[in-house]
């Protein structure tokens, strides 16, 4: 398939990369900006419409596919995230990914899959789009209060083991402000509307994935030094914060996380420990409105 990518070549001196794909979504493309030690064996695949990443992801992860292949597609007819809620996005503004994970865990550390992808997609944002932002508990990765990225991870478990993960990645990247819902005009941003100036697609996504097999594989090496490392990025810890877990709201102060990814709150009724759940910060109550 010709990607677009324009190489010359001479007799006795080789290939030289003229110009890179104008799609930015290109393959190729996010397969070779891959970072250095990324232990990549995976495959990128891009539909231009799916039901969903996920849906692609999940039915390739029982065929077999290796660590870290990669779906992408323009369109998704049934994007969600958590709590089932949907997720939609204009077509080449937005960042729909799904990653096809096998890490070494157990099912009771699931929860912790969601922390690396957070800790990934804040990274890869920071360094591709040079926009500075904040991440809450679990994995919403913010601007200002508003949301960039939704993430959902969804497993296959054997009794004692994870037989695979699929991490669903959405990134708002140049989707101006007015083109989202109006509902949610004021708990959403994008990467160009947060920076004033668009960012690659495919070479984000590259980051992404770079990031997210970098933390995979430090959270099955040293889960303490993974554990430590997440609690010192986390927005949460130590806020007033509104948790809703799709049957109950409770409000307290979020104190820690624990061994497992779930987050430790104080409340008015004791200490509660928090596996899934929305939170939402007592300093942007903006976003109260986008869990009810």
């Amino acid at each position: 398939m010709n990607e677009g990518f324009r190489i010359t070549g001479k007799p006795h001196e080789g290939y030289r990369l003229e110009a890179l794909p104008e799609y930015d979504l290109a393959p190729s493309l996010i397969a070779a900006s891959l970072g250095d030690g990324a232990e990549w064996n995976g495959t990128v695949l891009l539909y231009e419409t799916v039901s969903s990443t996920q849906l692609v992801a999940k039915d390739l992860a029982r065929k077999g596919a290796a660590h870290g292949t990669v779906i992408l597609a323009e369109n998704q007819r049934q994007g969600r995230g958590r709590l089932d809620r949907s997720w939609t996005m204009c077509p080449g503004e937005g960042l729909a990914m799904s990653v096809v994970l096998s890490p070494r865990m157990k099912p009771h550390q699931l929860q912790l899959v969601n922390l690396a992808a957070g800790m990934a997609v804040r990274k890869a944002i920071e360094d591709e789009a040079r926009v500075c932002c904040s991440l809450k508990w679990p994995n919403d990765v913010l601007f200002s209060g508003r949301k960039v990225s939704g993430i959902l991870s969804e497993a296959s478990l054997d009794q004692d083991r994870v037989v695979f993960v699929v991490t669903g990645i959405g990134i708002n990247v140049n989707t101006a402000v007015d083109d989202f819902p109006m509902e949610l005009s004021d708990s959403m941003m994008s990467l160009k509307a947060a920076s004033g100036r668009s960012a690659h697609r495919g070479l984000l996504a590259a980051n992404v994935l770079t990031e997210l097999l970098r933390h995979m594989r430090r959270l099955e090496n040293d889960t303490a030094g993974f554990l430590d490392a997440y609690r010192a990025s986390c927005s949460s810890l130590g806020q007033d914060v509104l948790v809703n877990t799709g049957e109950e709201e409770c409000e307290g102060k979020a104190l820690d996380i624990c061994d497992t990814g779930e987050l430790i709150v104080s409340t008015r009724d004791g200490v509660r420990r928090f596996a899934a759940a929305d939170v939402v910060h007592a300093s942007f109550p903006a976003l109260r409105s986008s869990l009810l």
